[in-house]
């Protein structure tokens, strides 16, 4: 179960995420399962790691809320969960 706000798809934006495909496979030796999969932007507000009544609580709110906004980026977070948390793996500045 994931809450997420839904991000306009760009040209920039997809570049980016090619990008840092190949540099995670190429520097890092990441290499997700899923990275054949189509790339749908998102920003995630909750995840599995909220308890499911706050999750449908949550749910709730943000179920009924539009929400629009821009912004530029100094840089971008991989994270990497530990079994319990994320955690920041590696920063990209731009």
């Amino acid at each position: 179960m994931v809450i997420s706000i839904g991000v306009s798809e760009n040209e920039r934006l997809n570049n980016l995420h090619h990008e840092l495909q190949q540099f995670c496979e190429s520097k890092l030796n990441l290499c997700p399962e899923y990275k054949d999969l189509p790339f749908h932007p998102r920003l995630t507000l909750a995840f599995r790691d909220l308890k499911r009544a706050k999750f449908l609580e949550a749910w709730e709110e943000f179920n009924k809320r539009t929400f629009s906004a821009s912004s530029i980026m100094s840089k971008i977070s991989l994270l990497k969960h530990d079994g319990k948390i994320w955690e920041p793996y590696r920063d990209f500045l731009f």
